[in-house]
């Protein structure tokens, strides 16, 4: 299907195409990304332990790393570097 028919169609459809409908997503926040792939890899540990599922949104990190106004609604400082972000939801 060519790229121009398939984004109207699903904002046609109103499907999320960011979120994907989870009800919740983390950012992780570090200045190093060993100490922030190890805690995502933990947190995603815990998460499935408790019945939840966590996708990694190399997107969203983006999306958040670059938008003042999202890092401001988050609470993030000028020198918080996104290291990841995650969406949350149930298995």
């Amino acid at each position: 299907m060519p790229r121009r028919e398939y984004f109207p169609r699903h904002a046609a459809s109103g499907e999320d195409l960011l979120l994907f409908n989870a009800p919740a997503f983390v950012v992780l926040t570090s200045p190093n990304m060993w100490d922030a792939g190890m805690a995502a890899a933990h947190v995603e540990m815990a998460a499935v332990a408790r019945g939840a599922g966590l996708l990694h949104s190399g997107y969203l990190k983006r999306i958040v790393g670059a938008s003042e106004r999202l890092r401001a609604w988050l609470g993030l400082g000028e020198h918080d570097e996104v290291a990841c972000c995650m969406l949350a939801g149930q298995l």
